[in-house]
């Protein structure tokens, strides 16, 4: 999409659009030059190894890779990928090792080099080092399966057929790995993809993407609305609803992060109170397709326009006790307009409230028992600093409803 446009005296065109999308013409439009470092590519799919290793995949043979866990990101031209070149999925094998797959064919790159042409095409591809097992999706017109490999994706045996395309797959912290499907049907497996077994998520049809905590804990998208499960799929309830559910992240019992996606927008919401209520959090230019999240709770998205953007759960951020001491602040979360309270051993100077993006807010001297009014503040979730009388200074969080 073109946003703006620009003619030179001497005659030359430059167009400006999304995605910092810059291309000029010297013919008057009879042709174009891409002004960026590359095209960019709407990007399907990403996954960091624990190394830093990092590729993101997508578009006309797009590989975007990063080395040193995701500070920076370049480029990846493999000349010998075939022209359509277009990429569904990624898994990194290793710091030196990565395979991805397209349509109609797979590679196996190692050292940056095409080591392997693989004729498979999949979908999306689930990595389990412990096991160095490979499960994926494979559609096309004749053949819609799941497969494995055991053999770092040379060669593939079919497990099970499929009745229509199916485009995600988890796996639960104990080995279940669950792929749901266009039907109503969520297929499953306990022994590494070897056997699987048809089951269901509570009463709910069409689940498009789940993922579970453990055997008892998830959350499933039915693409408007989000459901969970205590008791392993049995029995369901929903807990949020928005537009296009995708990308969901079962963090812990208390820290759920989803994303919700439109043409242009991603919005990121998070619970930090299991689920009972979302607050949205932030907000990304682009659609993502695809996300990741890394050792650090790091959630990586990889979107339209060729965009890798990241995102840090609030549940998920330590804090920092002043001499070992306990912080606590309570009630949390707390109706607006009632009183917060700071329970800390060291007498607390400062309270300094900020937005969950950084916009500072207030700053309040601290009573003598610690509390301040939450009166003024809108429902939504606030980061707190804490300045102690001998200078040190500690975060915490809390939430408004």
């Amino acid at each position: 999409m073109v946003y703006t446009s620009l003619i030179t005296d001497e005659g030359i065109l430059y167009l400006a659009g999304r995605s910092s999308m810059v291309v000029k013409s010297t013919d008057f439009g009879a042709s174009f030059i891409n002004l960026n470092e590359y095209q960019r590519e709407n990007l399907y799919d990403i996954d960091i190894h624990s190394s830093g290793t990092g590729v993101a995949v997508g578009g006309s043979k797009s590989i975007i890779k990063t080395v040193d866990g995701g500070t920076t990101w370049s480029l990846q031209d493999l000349a010998d990928l075939p022209p359509s070149g277009y990429l569904n999925g990624i898994t990194v094998i290793s710091q030196n090792k990565y395979i991805v797959s397209g349509s109609d064919y797979l590679a196996i790159v190692e050292n940056d080099q095409i080591v392997a042409d693989v004729p498979i095409g999949l979908d999306v591809m689930l990595y389990n080092s412990a096991g160095d097992y490979l499960i994926g999706l494979r559609s096309d017109f004749s053949d819609n399966s799941i497969v494995k490999s055991t053999d770092q994706g040379l060669t593939w045996e079919t497990k099970v057929f499929l009745p229509d395309h199916n485009y995600h797959i988890s796996q639960t912290p104990g080995g279940k790995i669950y792929v749901p499907g266009q039907e109503d049907d969520i297929y499953t497996s306990i022994d590494g993809g070897e056997t699987w077994e048809i089951e269901s998520f509570g009463n709910e049809t069409q689940i498009r993407r789940l993922t579970f905590l453990d055997e008892n804990n998830g959350i499933a998208s039915t693409g408007l609305t989000l459901y969970m499960t205590t008791d392993g799929g049995e029995t369901s309830s929903i807990i949020s609803s928005g537009y296009d559910i995708r990308n969901l992240h079962f963090i812990s019992a208390d820290n759920i992060v989803y994303t919700t996606s439109n043409e242009s927008q991603t919005n990121i919401y998070e619970s930090i109170d299991g689920g009972d209520s979302f607050q949205e959090l932030k907000e990304f230019c682009s659609q993502t397709t695809s996300s990741f999240r890394d050792n650090d709770n790091t959630i990586w998205l990889a979107q339209n326009g060729g965009h890798i953007n990241k995102y840090n759960p609030v549940g998920t951020t330590s804090t920092v006790d002043l001499d070992n001491e306990l912080l606590t602040i309570f009630p949390n979360p707390i109706a607006a307009g009632q009183d917060l309270r700071i329970k800390l051993n060291s007498p607390i100077s400062e309270i300094m409230v900020n937005s969950i993006s950084g916009r500072f807010i207030s700053s309040i001297k601290a009573t003598q028992e610690n509390t301040f009014s939450t009166n003024g503040l809108s429902p939504g979730m606030y980061s707190i600093t804490l300045k102690s009388n001998n200078g040190e200074i500690m975060h915490g969080k809390f939430v408004i409803i």
